[in-house]
């Protein structure tokens, strides 16, 4: 190490928590040359000042190693450190033996001045020439969406706006469920029970009327499943008509999909690869499994046992009546994507936990295939109703398009009784983005992997960690901004000095320099809700700003710094949102 290192800000740029860690590297291979825990650092900002404004844990990492007790290798590791760091104001260790850093206020103010005018605010574009793709949505083709297709949906689309934002070059794929028995039952239905006017009314409802229909009728009339089954397997050998058919339905579920969901939530996707797209690969999967004796016949299926890798239960890739399962169609996937995209850094997928198993032996197979790209399951907990889960089984479904119509007129109620006094067309492009925002930050917010219950109130309200609190916090600065402007006209606050006189907006500032290791923490842990947490501080931060502390009458050279800061903040907060999925307003 060197006599004197600083946090210095590099381009392209290192966040506070990348400098640090690698200043703690240096000490780690002092004190453990031939051990990789350096590469296991975890750095991150605290909540409680009193704990300095960066902690790390590494000590009792070493403990073990060193054979020695926390406290005594946070001393230790203090010492290296202590007189080789210029932009360090104080290191402490507290009990069990984490140690806390203090940075320094002039560089708190580098490291500020440096962000400020960045359009990522410091955010590196680490993703350059990497490809990543992933996997999101993916309802079933000929039924409507419902709400338990929300969480993969918004989710995903959050883990592809950062990465993104990273720099990737993203690859958004929804792997429709497009082909299988229920086509042969549907084309059945189009022909023999449709109603043509209801089909052009609301062509998702009519062809879930006629799925239920014919499947309730398959269980009593074996004719019917016999015909049921001849139209599949027509389809399935490529006959024009039932093919006509069939894809007519899928082209209008896609357009359904995406002008009364995709729309509306802000969704896009780069590809639509449902099922349908990999089923002439499916025998070449096959083929290649068994040539490398991964695959064997058991009780007259294929089957992957996965002992040797830790997994008991045997991956099916072939029925015992010759059919072909998701596992073979996502084995046929994966190959696809390795030879159809280049520079792939990883391959995510998001689907909900009950898809754990499957995707461990998925993974397993890739393995075994030699397959080396990082893979990745993306999962979250199930949404329920105050009444319980939701079910798709029992006709307790409830239509995504009809949660987020009631979301926008529940919203439009609390706009109302806020600010009646709005003109109308305003209130109601308040109520669509208050009230599709609200939908997707009640999720957002929280950890995925929570089971999480729907609450109309709590994700409408105006206070607490919701969407309308961080939406009108925007505004809040935006209404400065435009009465700054009507006092003074057009303000040189771009070029003024940062001034920072009070406790408050030290406090600001500090949040703000945490912002690009936020970012890189939500992309590592592919968790939205550590955005939505840093949103919901700094907003509090803002408004305890905003009610203590005077902006446009403040004497002019603080007046410029904390119109300055106040844009800062608006800053992050859009840029935020934004990697939400959610749109900003200007006025409430």
């Amino acid at each position: 190490m060197t006599n004197s290192q600083a946090l210095d800000i590099l381009m392209p740029m290192k966040t506070v928590i990348n400098k640090l860690t690698e200043i703690i590297c240096g000490v780690i291979k002092d004190l453990l040359p031939d051990s990789d825990i350096h590469n296991k650092i975890s750095i991150s900002p605290t909540n409680n000042e009193k704990f300095g404004d960066y902690q790390t844990n590494i000590a009792m990492m070493l403990s073990k190693d060193l054979k020695k007790n926390p406290l005594e290798i946070a001393d230790m590791v203090k010492e290296k450190l202590i007189n080789n760091l210029t932009d360090i104001a104080d290191i402490e260790v507290v009990k069990p033996g984490f140690i806390n850093f203090h940075l320094k206020s002039d560089f708190i103010l580098k490291v500020l001045n440096t962000q400020y005018p960045d359009s990522q605010l410091g955010v590196d574009k680490i993703g350059d020439n990497k490809t990543v793709i992933i996997d999101y949505s993916s309802p079933n083709a000929a039924k409507p969406m419902h709400i338990g297709h929300i969480r993969s949906t918004i989710i995903g689309n959050s883990i592809d706006r950062i990465y993104r934002f990273l720099g990737y070059d993203v690859v958004s794929d929804n792997h429709l469920g497009d082909w299988g028995v229920q086509f042969g039952k549907l084309i059945y239905g189009y022909k023999n029970l449709i109603d043509i006017k209801q089909f052009e009314i609301d062509p998702m409802i009519e062809m879930e009327r006629l799925y239920v229909e014919v499947h309730k009728l398959t269980k009593d009339n074996e004719d019917i499943e016999k015909k049921c089954k001849d139209e599949l397997i027509k389809l399935q050998n490529g006959d024009e008509e039932n093919t006509g058919i069939w894809k007519k339905l899928i082209d209008i579920s896609i357009n359904e999909f995406e002008e009364k969901i995709y729309k509306r939530l802000d969704v896009k996707f780069d590809v639509y690869n449902g099922e349908s797209h990999y089923r002439n690969m499916l025998s070449d999967v096959i083929a290649e499994l068994e040539e490398k004796n991964i695959i064997t016949e058991s009780e007259g299926a294929l089957v992957a046992f996965l002992d040797d890798l830790g997994i008991k239960t045997p991956f099916i890739v072939r029925k015992t009546d010759g059919g072909y399962n998701y596992a073979t169609t996502d084995i046929a996937t994966l190959k696809y994507k390795l030879t159809n995209w280049k520079n792939i850094d990883r391959l995510i997928y998001v689907t909900d936990d009950r898809q754990k198993l499957h995707f461990e032996q998925l993974f397993a197979i890739a393995q075994k295939l030699n397959i080396d790209v990082k893979l990745e399951h993306i999962t979250f907990g199930l949404m329920r109703m105050p009444e319980g889960t939701i079910s798709t089984r029992e006709g307790g479904t409830i239509k995504l398009e009809t949660l987020l119509d009631e979301a926008e007129k529940r919203a439009y109620d609390v706009v109302m009784k806020a600010s009646p006094f709005l003109p109308e067309d305003h209130k109601k492009e308040i109520a669509k983005v208050v009230g599709i925002s609200a939908v997707k930050y009640s999720d957002l917010s929280q950890n995925r992997q929570s089971i999480i219950t729907f609450s109309w109130d709590k994700m409408l309200s105006l206070d607490g960690n919701t969407a309308p609190y961080i939406l009108y916090s925007y505004a809040r600065i935006r209404s400065i901004m435009r009465k700054m402007r009507e006092e003074f006209g057009e303000v040189d606050f771009i070029n003024a000095n940062f001034i920072l006189s009070e406790k408050t907006e030290w406090d600001i500032v500090k949040k703000l320099i945490s912002f690009p290791d936020m970012i890189k923490i939500a992309a590592d842990s592919y968790k939205p809700n550590v955005i939505a947490e840093y949103l919901f501080e700094l907003s509090n931060l803002y408004n305890s700003f905003y009610q203590n502390i005077p902006v446009l009458k403040a004497e002019k050279p603080t007046r410029l710094s904390r119109i300055k800061l106040c844009d800062m903040v608006s800053k992050a907060i859009s840029l935020g949102l934004n990697l939400l999925g959610i749109q900003v307003l200007e006025r409430m």
